[in-house]
């Protein structure tokens, strides 16, 4: 069967591979788009007609033929060696293809992997146990003691044992739980806002990249077309349609288009090489090169910072609650239980119960003070952060309307715009009505509208996601 159906399975891929072969080598404007999709197409018609003539058969005989040509003995070796290179082949193919990953997969990786968070987090834990250690009394005294004055009954000294246990004011405990408590939500907030700054740098570069993928593609196809502009002006040369000097302008223009080009892709390469180090991925990726726009609510700007003040405030005032409870009296309880195991000898028991009162109050009373002007000015300063985070806030939003307002105006007619020039200044340069500097001057116009709206988009979303995840960091 494989003999007959060679030469019409050939020929029909092999037509469908020819006529696909024109675009794979073109170098015409589109090229860019052209050349991946018909190397894709040529590719799978030659390794599905592989796969359809030699490596279908091959199996079928392995595993379902009636006539046991070769015995298991002479065929096992072969049939693994067979499948494992057919299982390292697909491999191969599979870890060639770069995985395209989204912005939200990006940051997934990059708040699992990174070490600062995973500091930070370890930090969180760390308050977490500390607060269980708010009720920490003193430690208990065991004692023993015999005194030839104490004399029992029987008339023997006394053997006493002794546990002696001091509580600071119960009250203190609780300001201590309280002081602990914050503590830790500070650490949980300044982990929030440590993410959301990741968040917001990966988003930042996702972002850009985009941006330099695009101002690439547009380098390409410029390029592409001023390849194909040489072309016919070296025909047109030839004929004494034009002279030298146009043609040389038009190479120079090329040149400058290409050395452009590298910069943007070295660019681009540099972009995914950060972006890369701040997932800590080391599988080869990409990211689609579509434009986004962010759409902001106001709703939903990141008030973690806000958060973050209230925190700190309510710590300074639960640390003047502990020092002023620190300065209350300690209360102090022992129990005791003498004998000397002698004949007639009885037990006798005591408890003891004492308060230890600061006396001394002057280092108390100072420390209480420390703490409340500690508290004032926290407050004060908070309140200062706040009048400067309202007013970096009004900026943040100001600057994000005016470039949206610049988008919005080339997808209202700025694109029309841009398209129009392009497509009038190559058909009046084609049909000799223009002349090189008008269509170099035309084209250039096009490509700074293109690259102003990319540019455009990218501020936009940078405040955005300013605003979205929000901190005051000078």
């Amino acid at each position: 069967g494989t003999r007959d159906r060679l030469r019409p399975v050939l020929l029909t891929a092999g037509a469908a591979a020819m006529g696909f072969l024109p675009m794979a080598i073109s170098s015409g404007a589109g090229a860019e788009v052209q050349r991946p999709l018909a190397t894709v197409v040529i590719g799978g018609l030659v390794t599905s007609t592989m796969l359809t003539m030699i490596a279908l058969p091959l199996l079928f005989e392995i595993f379902y033929s009636k006539h046991r040509y070769f015995t298991f003995s002479r065929f096992a070796k072969p049939k693994g060696a067979f499948l494992l290179i057919l299982f390292l082949g697909l491999g191969v193919v599979a870890s060639a293809q770069k995985t395209q990953l989204s912005r939200e997969q990006i940051i997934d990786f990059a708040l699992q992997n990174n070490k600062a968070i995973a500091a930070e987090a370890l930090r969180v834990e760390e308050a977490r146990v500390l607060t269980k250690t708010a009720f920490n009394p003193d430690k208990t005294v065991i004692s023993y003691s015999t005194d030839q004055n104490n004399i029992a009954e029987n008339g023997f000294a006394l053997n006493v044992w002794g546990i002696e246990q001091s509580f600071r004011f119960p009250t203190a405990y609780a300001a201590d739980k309280k002081l602990l408590n914050s503590d830790m939500a500070l650490a949980e907030v300044s982990l929030k806002l440590q993410k959301q700054q990741l968040q917001k740098q990966v988003s930042q570069l996702y972002f850009t990249l985009k941006g330099l993928l695009n101002k690439q593609a547009i380098y390409r196809t410029l390029d592409s077309l001023y390849a194909e502009k040489l072309r016919n002006m070296k025909l047109r040369v030839e004929r004494g349609d034009l002279t030298e000097l146009e043609l040389f302008r038009m190479q120079s223009k090329r040149e400058q288009i290409r050395f452009q080009l590298n910069q943007v892709s070295f660019d681009v390469e540099n972009g995914y090489e950060r972006m890369a180090a701040m997932m800590n991925y080391k599988n080869p990726f990409e990211i689609s090169d579509k434009l986004e726009i962010l759409q902001m609510n106001p709703d939903s700007i990141s008030k973690t910072v806000y958060d973050l003040q209230a925190i700190r405030l309510s710590r300074e005032e639960m640390r003047v609650k502990a020092s002023k409870n620190n300065a209350l009296p300690d209360i102090n309880l022992g129990y005791f239980l003498g004998t000397n195991g002698q004949a007639d000898s009885k037990y006798y028991h005591g408890v003891q119960i004492g308060v230890a009162i600061p006396i001394f109050f002057g280092s108390h009373k100072a420390r209480i003070e420390a703490a409340r002007m500690a508290s004032d000015a926290t407050a004060q300063g908070i309140e200062h952060e706040k009048d400067l985070f309202k007013s970096y806030e009004n900026s943040l939003m100001k600057e994000m309307q005016k470039y949206k307002q610049q988008v919005d105006y080339y997808n209202l007619s700025g694109s029309k715009m841009q398209q129009s020039i392009v497509s009038m200044a190559t058909k009046s340069f084609d049909a000799g009505e223009i002349n090189l500097t008008e269509f170099i001057n035309s084209i250039e116009q096009s490509i700074e509208i293109q690259l102003a709206y990319i540019d455009h988009v990218a501020n936009y979303n940078f405040y955005v996601l300013e605003l979205l995840y929000f901190s005051f960091t000078d």
